[in-house]
């Protein structure tokens, strides 16, 4: 099973945590979130995502991390706006965190 998330950016640390827990626990097999791309000096991903990023390890033996840097600012539809068309695009960068559990 693959499950989204987009964390309210004020707990990003709570379900980082979560969503780890989840994928170690084995509810989840494959995460894909997507945080602000200018956050990598905050707890949250120096614990999580930093040591384990990009085949450097995996969280407990099981868990991979891959990032994946997103061009300039995302925008997302809406249902009077499903292509975004008029959306304003985010004020900061975005990157999207592949978690899978091995």
């Amino acid at each position: 099973r693959t499950g989204w998330l987009n964390p309210p950016y004020d707990r990003l640390l709570d379900f980082t945590e979560r969503c780890v827990a989840a994928l170690l626990d084995g509810e989840i097999s494959t995460v894909l979130m997507l945080p602000p791309g200018d956050r990598c000096e905050q707890p949250w991903f120096q614990t999580w995502v930093e040591p384990f990023r990009d085949g450097r390890g995996l969280i407990d033996g099981r868990v991979s991390v891959t990032t994946h840097n997103l061009p300039g600012r995302q925008k997302f539809g809406s249902p009077g706006d499903p292509l975004g068309l008029c959306a304003t695009g985010a004020p900061f960068p975005s990157q999207l965190l592949v978690w899978r559990r091995r």
